[in-house]
């Protein structure tokens, strides 16, 4: 349920971005320069030789992996779209009191990497503020937002980078190339149909 949640967070934040940074690449954004439509055994391949090890296959078709990423455990699934990756969820287990420095951190970087993001969001719902000490207990409530975008127009579609805080405290990072919205759009579909009392 969180899963689906930070998710429809980073899609709602896309949705309603006015505008787009500089093209930076062909492929618009990557996790560790991968190419997106790349096959399981291609991204089996790249990801071990960066210190990732293969966990499973799951019945979408979806490659596990585990290992370690910026000093935290990690655990990245690569989504895939007709035989080919079409985005990349990564999970950074931070400790509780690491998140909001490691988000910081990781925001830079990816600022340094792809320019300023399209869309920042960084607040406390009362009656949380920063500076109070409760911070990480505001996350763990909803009440804490940490959620930053970087969006890019690649050809008629568009390519997408988040980053946010989830209510467990740890980093949730997803790429998603230009096919993704396809994708996600046939997902649901085969989900509701599949719910479907008819």
């Amino acid at each position: 349920m969180a899963e689906a949640r930070l998710r429809l967070r980073l899609l709602t934040l896309a949705c309603i971005l006015g505008v787009a940074p500089h093209p930076l690449a062909a492929q618009g954004y990557r996790f560790a320069n991968i190419p997106w439509g790349s096959n399981g055994a291609a991204i089996k391949q790249l990801l071990a030789d960066q210190g990732m090890n293969f966990v499973e296959v799951d019945t979408d078709g979806d490659y596990k992996f585990k290992g370690t990423l910026s000093g935290y455990e990690a655990v990245v699934w690569g989504l895939m779209s007709s035989g080919g990756v079409a985005k990349f969820s990564v999970t950074l287990f931070t400790p509780d009191e690491k998140a909001r420095q490691a988000y910081r951190d990781m925001k830079a970087m990816l600022t340094a990497k792809y320019g300023a993001p399209a869309e920042l969001v960084e607040t406390f719902d009362s009656p949380f503020r920063e500076g109070d000490g409760r911070e990480e207990q505001a996350i763990r409530e909803d009440k804490g937002h940490f959620l930053v975008l970087w969006r890019q127009r690649v050809g008629p579609d568009t390519s997408y980078l988040g980053l946010q805080i989830t209510e467990k405290l740890n980093l949730f990072l997803a790429y998603e190339s230009p096919k993704w919205s396809a994708e996600l759009d046939r997902r649901r579909a085969k989900l509701a149909k599949r719910n479907s009392p008819f």
